[in-house]
């Protein structure tokens, strides 16, 4: 056995063969890896077995994606996140007189006030995108003065 290549994918499934006492592993890997694997390791052929040996990588968890910096974020994403916070919408509540504190109440208060329809238009918009950051800065403001 001189001929070595490695693939990487995720285990999908297993099907138990009774009759032969076999198990078949599923493991999928990215479809433009399937060209070089098919040259690596053939066709199946049931004439002639190919062994191979799997290996578990890492954790069982998949990959953390890494957060990106509110700052970084689209306008739209922003505005969502933002209502989602009690403190955000306290703000509201306090400085605008919004009806409750809620995120329906901030959602909605956010749309009328950067005069759009949905809060994703906030990423399309630039008038809006503006409005909305004029909104958090303000927001980012009152933080600083109401946690001191």
């Amino acid at each position: 056995m001189t001929d070595h290549a490695s693939f990487q994918g995720t285990y999908s499934d297993i099907k138990l063969i009774r009759s032969r006492k076999v198990a078949v592993v599923c493991i999928e890997i990215p479809i433009e890896a399937a060209t070089a694997f098919v040259a690596a390791f053939g066709i199946p052929n049931p004439a002639e077995e190919t062994w191979v040996a799997l290996a578990r990588m890492g954790s069982r968890q998949a990959p953390i994606k890494e957060k990106r910096p509110f700052s970084e974020l689209p306008p739209a994403q922003q505005a969502a996140l933002a209502c989602k916070r009690e403190a955000f919408q306290r703000y509201l509540f306090d400085e605008y007189g919004t009806i409750e504190v809620s995120e329906d109440s901030a959602a909605d208060w956010v749309r009328r006030y950067c005069n759009v329809d949905s809060r994703s238009e906030l990423t399309t918009n630039d008038e809006a995108a503006t409005m909305w950051s004029i909104i958090y800065g303000n927001f980012q403001l009152w933080l600083g003065e109401t946690e001191i």
